[in-house]
Formats: C-alpha cells, structure tokens, sequence
C-alpha cells in the first residue's frame, strides 16, 4: 500500500491541471475483501485501486511503469472477475459489496441506489471517508 501511495504521488501532486484530491472511499480491509471476494491478483487490486481514485488509463501506465495495453487487459480481466463493463459499474460493484463492513470515520451517510444487468443495488457511502 506505501509504495502505491508514494507511485500516485507524483501524479495526485502534480501541476493544478493534473493534480488529483487525495480519495479514499475505501480503507484496507475493504481493498482486502475485495481481493478476496472476486479472486483477484495482486495487480489487479492495484490497478482497481487507481482506477477507483479517480486516475485515467495512461496515469495509472505511468504511475506504475508498465503500458496503457498492459493497463487495459487488467481491467478488462477485472471486469470479466466481477462481471461488470465500465470503470463505474466496477466502482458501484465494490461499494455494494462492501456496505456491510463498518466505516471508521464520522461523516454523514448518503443512500444511493443503481442498477446494473436489471437488478437493482442499494448501498450507502460515508461521507467522513470521502471528504476527509
């Protein structure tokens, strides 16, 4: 996770028309059952990490030194692991399944509702972990 954070540093502190406000919707032990609730490799929860803060392709290319096709195979193994299509859905998918693990923060809870495939998903966001 330290080196991850250091790797985005230079991209979320860069000049203003780069620079990234600092999110972390999710903490650790989301990230960590994530990995586990849709087998996913190492990389590819570093790569859904990035993505989830916000980071487009070719940031998370240079932030990692590897390429944008590299970038785009993960995430379209990713998708096929939690059966989704976009970078959104994806997103919305891991708020969902992680709605039932306690947040450790004090901000407001916001509702939210989507659909995905036809089915309907409800969850909530605390806010504490977004504006922070």
């Amino acid at each position: 996770m330290a080196q991850e954070q250091e790797s985005t540093k230079d991209i979320t502190q860069g000049n203003s028309e780069n620079r990234l406000p600092p999110m972390f919707i999710f903490q650790d032990k989301h990230w960590s059952y994530i990995q586990r609730r849709y087998l996913m490799s190492p990389r590819e929860l570093e790569i859904a990490e990035l993505v989830c803060r916000g980071l487009t392709n070719d940031q998370i290319a240079t932030s990692l030194a590897i390429s944008c096709g590299t970038v785009k195979v993960h995430l379209r193994n990713i998708y096929r692991k939690i059966r989704v299509k976009s970078k959104l859905a994806m997103f919305l998918k891991f708020i969902s399944a992680t709605t039932h693990l306690k947040p450790q923060s004090h901000g407001q809870t916001l509702a939210f509702e989507t659909e995905t495939y036809g089915t309907t998903q409800q969850g909530s966001i605390d806010t504490g972990e977004i504006f922070d």
